[in-house]
């Protein structure tokens, strides 16, 4: 890069990374940024794995509670059903019969 900077030109003109690398001896290998790359990836993939079952494990928990929750107002509709067709024992029917009206009421 210094000789570059100071005009010195390799014999054959070009001026790319990979030239001027060959020309100091060290050939950066392309494979070695991809490694250090895919490894980052991995470690985020990883994080965000993380995370995932942790909110899985929120939302498996929470439906357990709202199942349980669901089941207890049937139970509870189911009670008051049942006890809306057994007339309470003091208490007895009076007919209904509408035979005369007295006044107005019709």
């Amino acid at each position: 890069m210094h000789r570059l900077l100071r005009g010195e030109l390799p014999p054959d003109g070009r001026c790319d990374l990979t030239t001027l690398a060959a020309g100091a001896g060290a050939v950066p290998d392309p494979r070695d940024a991809q490694i250090e790359r895919l490894k980052a990836h991995n470690t985020e993939l990883k994080a965000r794995i993380g995370e995932r079952d942790a909110t899985i494990k929120e939302l498996t928990a929470f439906k357990k509670l709202a199942l349980s929750a669901l089941a207890a107002q049937h139970e509870a509709i189911q009670h008051l059903r049942n006890l809306q067709h057994e007339p309470p024992a003091r208490l007895a029917k009076v007919p209904r019969d509408r035979g005369t009206v007295i006044g107005s009421c019709s």
